[in-house]
């Protein structure tokens, strides 16, 4: 169904490009090609290893003890530990309908949360983040169902709530300190953030959660626009300083591990979008992480096309461009003007390299090649793919 690169990530016949002639990527050639197979490859089970013992030590087990039944009192000394092995389950990023399993949520303070987290935004609604600041002792049980609660709102928020959502996540940490303690705040962002990403990554990570977005768990419309959404809202809690840089990092190489459709392709535009040139320009790597994240993307990306849909509504080519070409001008944009930046400083490379953990997905660059910008725009690597350039 779909062409594959000849030799290597980049075929010999490809344009060259600084961005692309001297660097390769952590993800392996044959994984590269498997993600864009027709038989769309993120189902997890089909591509598990076979159970093998050779992995292990090579000591045989002692199956003895299983000739004598023991009585039934006694424990068994030989048996081995018991771990249970539970699937991944996705958290709930959709709030579910009433049900006998799942009553409505009853809580001093949601009515006026759900006030507060509608538009318009006006001081007056105000008192109610003092409402629900006062409404608990906030131990982790109620702050745990507060954190739900945002994240249920963040995914289900039409787009002039969300801006009221945003405001309300803000101000309540600020009145968590001030009413409370530095404490209950710091708890109170510590969950949100832990419910946020932890949320992003197990609905986007099909490679570890069969749960997730992909060709098979054939999710619903309402539960991708929602994903979609929490990749807005990630890098917009970035840009207003709720969250740190790695939230938008580790939400970046979850996209682009698992990039098999044009769904990903709107969560990293999103993202990029939201979170702004601050996340690039104050990233410990600074221009070299923009330059390998641009680079992985170029290659999967340019194998994309309009009917790779996880939820079967293809995208013309020209539509599918629309989303490919905004990030591709704002990272080269941004990477002008980082190297202008380290031009009048007096250096002509990138920052050293960050003590910080990178992305492990864009980390197999060399990281002694000079920064320089990107030299394919993703969308034109599209169009090259389609012709068999690449």
């Amino acid at each position: 169904m779909h062409q594959h690169p000849a030799d290597g990530i980049w075929d010999s016949t490809a344009p060259s490009s600084p961005a692309t002639s001297t660097s390769t990527l952590a993800l392996g050639d044959d994984e590269i090609k498997t993600i864009f197979d027709a038989e769309k490859p993120n189902s997890i089970s089909s591509h598990d290893p076979g159970f093998n013992f050779s992995v292990y030590s090579g000591a045989t087990p002692d199956l003895s003890s299983l000739r004598i039944p023991l009585p039934a009192e006694e424990l068994n000394p030989h048996a081995m530990p018991f771990v249970p092995k539970i699937p991944p389950k996705s958290r709930c990023l959709v709030r579910p309908p009433p049900g006998p399993m799942t009553p409505p949520r009853i809580s001093r303070w949601l009515r006026n949360f759900n006030i507060a987290t509608k538009a318009p935004i006006v001081e007056d609604k105000e008192v109610h983040t003092l409402i629900v600041v006062c409404a608990e002792a906030w131990d982790p049980q109620p702050m745990a169902e507060l954190a739900q609660e945002i994240c249920w709102r963040v995914g289900e928020a039409t787009p002039e709530d969300l801006e009221a959502v945003l405001v309300f996540m803000i101000r309540l940490y600020a009145r968590f300190v001030d009413m409370k303690s530095q404490e209950i705040g710091d708890s109170y962002a510590r969950h949100v953030r832990e419910m946020l990403l932890g949320t992003f990554i197990s609905a986007w990570d099909a490679k570890s959660n069969p749960e997730a977005i992909s060709y098979t768990s054939k999710p619903s419309a309402v539960y991708v626009k929602s994903a979609v959404q929490l990749a807005r809202v990630i890098g917009e809690l970035y840009a207003r300083g709720f969250v740190d840089y790695m939230a938008v990092t580790d939400s970046l190489e979850t996209l682009v591990a698992n990039f098999v459709a044009v769904e990903h392709a709107d969560a990293i535009a999103a993202i990029v979008q939201s979170a702004g040139p601050s996340y690039w320009f104050n990233h410990p790597d600074g221009p070299a992480h923009l330059h390998r994240f641009t680079s992985a993307l170029t290659i999967v990306a340019g194998k994309l096309r309009g009917e790779m849909s996880v939820l079967d509504t293809p995208r013309s080519e020209e539509q599918l461009d629309g989303v490919l070409s905004i990030v591709d001008h704002l990272c080269r944009e941004w990477s002008a003007e980082m190297a202008a930046a380290c031009m009048a400083i007096g250096g002509t490379t990138r920052p050293p390299p960050s003590r910080q953990h990178s992305l492990g997905v864009y980390s197999a660059v060399n990281s002694t090649t000079p920064y320089v910008s990107p030299g394919v725009h993703m969308h034109t690597a599209q169009r090259l793919y389609r012709r068999g350039s690449y």
